[in-house]
């Protein structure tokens, strides 16, 4: 039991953890996409192949799903589309 309660609050506390950098990496993507001023499918489509590869690493990990999942949601929030 001891060591499930520490396991869990290690996984919380890396997501707090990374919850700043994803909330970045969120803002940045969305200042790209205006800066090139394309649509979120057309920008993926014109990334290179390593460029994705790192964009799905960051995005897709498992482990950081809940940081990910609120940062996007923070960010919603913070910057609401008029």
């Amino acid at each position: 039991m001891n060591y499930l309660l520490w396991a869990v609050l290690g996984y919380v506390l890396i997501n707090l953890i990374f919850l700043p950098v994803q909330y970045l990496y969120v803002r940045g993507m969305e200042d790209e996409q205006k800066r090139l001023n394309k649509k979120q499918g057309k920008m993926y489509d014109d990334m290179e192949a390593g460029e994705l590869v790192l964009h799905y690493g960051a995005q897709s990990n498992m482990l950081l799903l809940p940081a990910n999942i609120l940062a996007g949601f923070i960010y919603k929030i913070r910057h609401p589309k008029n």
